[in-house]
């Protein structure tokens, strides 16, 4: 049978009816009312962008001495950003910028631990580093440095005393009727306690002592080596003997008994000036040639630098005044007159120039070099300065 015209007109339309309604998806975007556009882009100030995350690729060193510099590499480094780098969550002191490398010292303290980058979009954690802790200052006026930065920072401390002591001296100038005088205050390494306070040059050249007390020698104003308690009592002194200068290097076996070194008028060379202050009892001993200056070991050690063609880091007897050991050669010329030092913390060596610090570790016969910012006037040449590390 055939199927009615009419029948199959009716079907057609219904199919086209339905394939208009295949899409309602498509149909809904198109009804749907569009939103309104804001003028400002939410998320902070138009004029003042956050700097993108930039991405890490690499930091060193891995291993380091507390005031060593870390290098951060990676991309996106805003210049104009303040970035803060942490150590173990303590800020460093200071951080420099390139479009390549984020540079960061490592702060005082316990600083080994994760090292992170932040601002105040983003805190990013670079890595972990593992940091010897260098618990040491270099001394020299009213000025403390770390000798692994060379970042010179203020400080009271104007003598720097023995860590035994575990007292230093500052002063401060009063001028109650014009009269400029200086007043010493002792105060306690540990607890910034001031001891006491005394009028005078007591004070000016106090370089060792132990828990009772501590040593004084100042022959410009007075010729006189003295036992002083920490409020700047005496306790005992000997007179220098005539023709005699006292320089600003002693050693001791204990409080009471001093290696001093000196210079005698009209004779060539360094002398070892051993005294006992309790019985005034004396002995003067020629150092062996060529000395040309002097220090003090963490152990109570004479320390010296021979001059001549190697140019020697050695120990001296103190009892012969001859070497008992060398401990480097090599010294540049530039440090062998220059005071020795030594960390009690990594039992390393400093020596100080106008410019720059070198580092001896004696251990496995490693040296670096670091620049410092150190600035002497007119008043306190570096000549004249007197450099001292106090091992907190």
């Amino acid at each position: 049978m055939k199927t009615p015209i009419y029948i199959i007109c009716l079907i057609t339309f219904l199919c086209a009816a339905c394939s208009d309604n295949d899409d309602p998806v498509i149909m809904q975007e198109e009804e749907q009312e569009e939103l309104p556009i804001d003028d400002e882009p939410t998320g902070g100030d138009q004029g003042d962008p956050e700097p993108a995350k930039f991405v890490v690729t690499g930091f060193s060193p891995t291993e380091a001495y507390t005031g060593e510099t870390v290098t951060i590499v990676g991309d996106s480094i805003n210049l104009s950003t303040e970035y803060i780098v942490t150590f173990n969550d303590i800020e460093s002191p200071r951080v420099i910028v390139t479009e390549t490398q984020i540079k960061a010292v490592i702060p005082n303290g316990e600083a080994g631990g994760t090292i992170r980058v932040q601002h105040n979009s983003f805190d990013i954690e670079i890595g972990v580093i593992n940091v010897t802790l260098e618990d040491t200052f270099i001394f020299s006026g009213y000025t403390m440095m770390n000798p692994n930065s060379g970042i010179p920072m203020e400080t009271h401390v104007r003598h720097p005393m023995s860590n035994d002591a575990r007292v230093y001296v500052e002063n401060r100038i009063i001028d109650p009727a014009g009269n400029n005088d200086l007043e010493y205050f002792s105060r306690d390494i540990d607890t910034q306690e001031i001891y006491g306070s005394g009028q005078g040059n007591w004070a000016e050249s106090g370089w060792t002592g132990d828990s009772q007390g501590y040593i004084y020698t100042n022959p410009q104003y007075s010729n006189v080596v003295a036992k002083l308690t920490n409020d700047l009592v005496g306790i005992a002194s000997v007179e220098v003997p005539e023709g005699y200068t006292v320089l600003h290097n002693f050693f001791f076996e204990d409080i009471s008994r001093l290696g001093t070194i000196v210079k005698i008028d009209a004779q060539p060379g360094r002398y070892l000036w051993k005294v006992d202050l309790e019985s005034g009892i004396h002995e003067t001993i020629p150092f062996e040639d060529l000395l040309v200056s002097f220090g003090e070991s963490i152990n109570e050690e004479l320390l010296a630098i021979r001059g001549g063609a190697s140019n020697q880091l050695v120990k001296i007897d103190r009892n012969t005044g001859m070497v008992a050991e060398v401990l480097y050669e090599g010294i540049p010329e530039e440090f062998i007159d220059k005071r020795i030092m030594q960390s009690k913390t990594t039992g390393r060596y400093f020596l100080i120039s106008p410019s720059q610090i070198l580092i001896i570790n004696t251990e496995d016969g490693s040296t670096s070099y670091i620049a410092h910012e150190l600035e002497f006037s007119i008043y306190s040449t570096f000549e004249n300065a007197i450099f001292k590390i106090l091992n907190f």
